[in-house]
């Protein structure tokens, strides 16, 4: 006897988004799941319920904005989580146990932070009572930029603005010194 496999296996993969809270019920309709069930000797259901990713995201900037802070990269990775977050939220997609006034309260927290640890000269210092760091300054750039990207305005794009200022001038004066380098190592 032969048989083909084709007849005896059929494969259907069908992908239902639910979220699982206490108490919610929900109901489908799995009659309709198979058009042709000539072919179909033994079904079969099988439920595997995985996270999403958006989900796993969600859970990993919850857990990014309550890390510890130590260096001004600290608060502005909280920043920049507690940013997207809430900017999730508006869009309607949060975990069910967000807190709107907790996360906008630490989100506003992180932002004074951040302003208030910005040098007159718009850079930042990794520690306080460190010098001005270039790279520091940059790497809250970077994250300004990624932020502004997904969300638009954030209320630290001043902020921004002037530790762009600040690059703009290192950057000017570090040419100036490697040209002026450049000049000392053609006349020896």
């Amino acid at each position: 006897m032969e048989y083909n496999i084709g007849d005896i296996v059929k494969t259907k993969t069908i992908h239902l988004p639910f979220s699982i809270t206490e108490g919610a019920v929900h109901t489908y309709q799995l009659d309709t799941l198979w058009t042709d069930t000539t072919a179909l000797r033994s079904p079969r259901i099988t439920l595997n319920f995985t996270p999403s990713a958006l989900h796993e995201a969600l859970r990993a900037l919850a857990s990014l904005s309550l890390e510890p802070t130590y260096g001004i990269d600290d608060w502005a990775r909280r920043y920049y989580a507690l940013s997207l977050t809430l900017f999730l939220d508006e869009r309607g997609i949060c975990l069910p146990d967000f807190d709107l006034v907790k996360t906008t309260t630490l989100r506003d927290e992180a932002a004074s932070h951040i302003r208030q640890k910005q040098l007159k000269n718009g850079a930042w210092a990794w520690f306080e009572g460190m010098r001005e760091s270039a790279f520091i300054t940059n790497e809250m750039l970077l994250l300004f930029a990624r932020l502004e990207s997904l969300v638009g305005n954030h209320p630290l794009r001043e902020n921004a603005s002037q530790a762009l200022r600040f690059m703009q001038e290192k950057l000017e004066k570090l040419h100036q010194e490697m040209v002026a380098e450049e000049r000392t190592t053609k006349r020896k």
